[in-house]
């Protein structure tokens, strides 16, 4: 992975009265995240199977309700193909 970062729209901690000192945890609100993921790498034939993975992860293990999940393919920070894999629940 070259890069795997989450953030919440700026209105979040507002709609939900979060502390942004005392935050707590994503589980308490029913927010919705963008999750982006960049691989090094060009695309291979199994990286839908990979990323549907990492989506049911996401939803199920980790307790997100509702988010959004991308991943797409880089070499130093420019994309190497138009391909994304994209995702929202």
């Amino acid at each position: 992975m070259d890069e795997f970062w989450g953030e919440y729209d700026e209105r979040t901690g507002i709609t939900y009265h979060v502390n942004p000192n005392k935050s707590g945890s994503y589980k308490e609100y029913d927010a919705a995240p963008f999750i982006h993921i960049s691989i090094p790498r060009e695309p291979d034939k199994k990286d839908e199977e990979i990323f549907n993975e990492i989506v049911l992860f996401i939803q199920k293990d980790a307790g997100l309700k509702h988010g959004t999940v991308s991943m797409n393919y880089v070499k130093k920070g420019v994309p190497l193909d138009k391909k994304e894999w994209r995702k929202t629940f």
